[in-house]
């Protein structure tokens, strides 16, 4: 069978990879979904476990812990995306439940997926033990204190990775069973790791 037809619409998922894969796909006249074209800042997911939490988001209606939030020296963030801020948590709030009906809508209303894996190396924050999906001080113009202190390390372990993606693999097989799945994993290297290991066995 063909991966994927001009009749399909994909939804792209993950790495930064993801963003490439979705531009080059648009410029062949796919339908992709989620288009969110003025917050592509926002639709980067680096770990199994954030993208596992949109799609529990889209089918289980996971809801963010809005605990989980910090001020930063960007603004309030919210952590289970990347680029998420706003002046107060009240915007914040309306910015997030926009991004959860975007991008709900755009997991339920695809018949492909492609999924792009990315970092096993994420940080777990204190207060919920959810995974964040970027370094609290990615981005950042100066030192992010609050979610530095409010996260600590985690090198999500080759079990959890599988346990995720089964995870995304049965919500689609329940919620879309006609869909397709492609996992795909980035091409681009560490350049840096967070663990005592060398940079090559890091990226193994």
């Amino acid at each position: 069978m063909k991966l994927v037809t001009k009749n399909d619409v994909i939804c792209t998922l993950g790495s930064c990879f993801a963003i490439e894969l979705k531009n080059e796909f648009s410029q062949r006249g796919f339908t992709i979904l989620p288009n969110i074209e003025s917050r592509n800042d926002a639709m980067v997911w680096y770990n199994t476990y954030s993208i596992r939490y949109e799609f529990e988001r889209a089918f289980e209606d996971l809801s963010l812990n809005y605990e989980d939030c910090w001020e930063s020296p960007m603004g309030w963030q919210e952590p289970s995306r990347r680029f998420v801020f706003a002046e107060n948590i009240d915007d914040l709030r309306k910015i997030s439940e926009g991004l959860d009906k975007d991008i709900g809508d755009g997991i339920s209303n695809s018949n492909v997926y492609i999924i792009t894996l990315g970092l096993s190396e994420a940080w777990k924050h204190s207060n919920s033990g959810r995974i964040i999906c970027a370094h609290p001080n990615y981005g950042m113009r100066r030192y992010n204190v609050v979610g530095n202190e409010l996260t600590e390390f985690y090198n999500i372990t080759e079990e959890e990775n599988l346990q995720n993606l089964r995870k995304i693999c049965n919500l689609i097989d329940e919620f879309n069973p006609t869909a397709s799945i492609i996992f795909t994993v980035s091409p681009i290297p560490l350049i840096r790791t967070f663990t005592n290991e060398s940079l090559e066995l890091a990226n193994e």
